[in-house]
């Protein structure tokens, strides 16, 4: 379980022994303008990536959190090209590397991102990345780019 809490107000923990209130799923319940959303990696579907070469899971924060941020699963599927990660009129963008490895394109062609390895790329300049092949990432964006 990954948790990115912006701003973070509040801790999180785990009940081990309560059974929530109800076994139905409401993905439209509405806590103070937030909802939750529940993403299954080996359910999910692949769709066209953000770059040529990469495919994405888009979890659905976007719709949840009014725009205030989006988590995907992307992957390289066939020799990535690079992927412009954050533009300079976008927000941070949150990397963690699930499997495989990437390389840093921008701003820095020296540094290299492997298995269990975070990134935020924050800031004016451009971040791009080159997949490995079996490159997988977490990617949490804040907020979501138009």
């Amino acid at each position: 379980v990954v948790e990115v809490g912006s701003p973070a107000e509040h801790d999180t923990h785990r009940e081990h022994d309560l059974a929530l209130p109800t076994p139905l799923l409401r993905p439209e319940r509405d806590f103070g303008g937030q909802r939750f959303v529940r993403h299954v990696h080996d359910d999910a579907g692949w769709s066209p990536g953000p770059a040529t070469g990469w495919e994405q899971q888009v979890f659905g924060l976007a719709a949840a959190t009014g725009r205030r941020a989006e988590a995907r699963v992307v992957r390289v599927v066939d020799g990535s090209g690079p992927w412009e990660v954050r533009h300079p009129d976008s927000g941070p963008v949150f990397v963690f590397v699930r499997d495989g490895a990437v390389a840093v394109v921008a701003p820095d062609p020296s540094s290299r991102l492997e298995v269990g390895d975070t990134a935020v790329f924050a800031g004016d300049g451009l971040c791009s990345l080159r997949g490995d092949p079996s490159g997988e990432l977490l990617v949490v964006d804040l907020p979501v780019p138009d």
